[in-house]
Parts: structure tokens; sequence; C-alpha cells
């Protein structure tokens, strides 16, 4: 919807009610932090005179309705009135949530993941490269009598906790040198002592995922939620439409 606003000498005026301009500055401010790289001046300042508009419409609109709860603070009522203009969204069904993930497979390409865990001596300022390497062998040793990796991580490494597991991550999600380590082991092995930027580690690799499609099995959840989302948030720009187009707004142009 195309709204046409009245020129006037002040600022905004949303029902009579008066707004300083700093609240418009400030909400340029804010917007030029998020928005900055997308949207230019003029886009920014139109965008920042329809938030402050709204946000003052959606105020009166929910202290006078006594629908939201007249005791209730200002903030709930309008919690009150958005979940209102929402509440008529359907759910998508399974047929929906099945098109979409065909229509968009592509985006629901994974890289190659593994899941490792590993020893850490690190090197600092009061810790040096000797003591480090010295520890880690002593580590390696226990390691190549038998013991179980978890034991030892808790043992000897400096980021103890969950048998020192990582967790799954893909490519650069770690530094290069651990990421040539660990992507080389076969699963199930552990690696040899080895050097990164932070010190000196052990890595043991216990699971690998090849890229591909995730199933939609794991995705289900995700994609209904995001439907559904999407849904309520065309809802909710139907809703401040209406409420601009039913409302008095004026402003002047925006200012520097």
């Amino acid at each position: 919807m195309i709204l046409t606003f009245t020129l006037t000498a002040v600022p905004l005026v949303v029902n009579d009610e008066i707004v300083d301009d700093s609240v418009l500055r400030e909400e340029r401010r804010s917007l030029q932090a998020t928005h900055g790289g997308e949207l230019n001046h003029e886009e920014i300042g139109r965008l920042a005179r329809r938030t402050v508009a709204l946000r003052i419409l959606l105020r009166q609109k929910a202290e006078s309705d006594p629908e939201s709860g007249e005791q209730a603070d200002t903030n709930v009522r309008v919690e009150r009135l958005l979940s209102r203009a929402t509440a008529d969204v359907q759910r998508p069904n399974r047929k929906e949530i099945d098109t979409f993930y065909k229509m968009n497979r592509s985006r629901f390409v994974m890289p190659e993941t593994i899941r490792v865990a590993h020893i850490v001596k690190n090197v600092t300022e009061t810790f040096s490269r000797d003591e480090a390497l010295a520890e880690i062998r002593k580590a390696k040793e226990v390691l190549d009598s038998g013991a179980e990796f978890s034991i030892v991580a808790e043992q000897f490494s400096d980021c103890p906790g969950d048998g020192g597991d990582l967790g799954w991550f893909a490519r650069e999600a770690m530094v290069q040198e651990f990421d040539d380590n660990v992507f080389a082991l076969a699963e199930g092995e552990t690696s040899g002592v080895f050097e990164t930027r932070f010190g000196f580690h052990i890595a043991r690799l216990n699971g690998r995922r090849p890229a591909g499609i995730q199933p939609l099995s794991v995705l289900r959840e995700t994609i209904a939620h995001e439907l559904f989302e999407r849904r309520k948030r065309r809802a909710l720009d139907h809703y401040f439409d209406a409420l601009l187009s039913e409302s008095h707004v004026e402003w002047k142009a925006a200012t520097p």
C-alpha cells in the first residue's frame, strides 16, 4: 500500500501527538547502523518515520483498547494487540512443508562435517612452548598405554569438559593448522601431537558426515517454523498498513 502524508512544519504528528525530531534522528541512526549497506539516506528516513509512527500508533491503540487489559503494562497490551492480529494465521500443513523443501533443496546443502575431541596445551606468556610440548607428550604417552581419550582429555587438557568434545563442525570453523590435521584422520583414529598458533594438540576423529542435502526429516520443524513466521509477518504488515490508513499521520521531509 502506498500512503501519502501531509507535509507540516513539525517533524511528525501522529493523531495530534507531536513527536520530537530527536526521536526520528535516533531512529535514523539506529537504522543506519543496521541497514546502511542496503538502504540509501532517503529510504532510511522513510523507514524511520514509518517505524516511529507505527510505534506510537500501537501504543495509542493499546491504551484505548479495552480488550488489551486496562491494568496491564503498555508493552503487554501492545503484545496482546499483535497476538490478536496474527491469531488467525494458519500453520503450514505437511504438503506445504514438503513442497517448500523440494523447491528450495539448494538451501539445505551441507558441507562435510566431522566430530572431533581434542587435548590441548596452550602456549601463553606464563606457560612456555617447551612446557606445553612436555605436557602434551605426557598425555600422548598415557593414550599410547591404552587409556581412554576422554579421561586423558579431562586430566591433561587446558579445555576440559565433555571429554574434549568439540562437537560437529565444517572446514574453516577452526584454524587452518587444526583443519589440516583433523580432516585427514580416519574415523576412530587419534592423531599424533601437532602444533597450531594456540599451542599443541592431540585430536581424535569420532564421526564424519559427508557433504549433501540435509534430509527433510531433520528439517521439517525448522521449515514449518520459517513458513509460519513468514505468514505472521505478512499478517502484521497488513495490520500495520490498515492502522496507518485509518490514522492521521503528518510529517515534513527528514532532516540530516
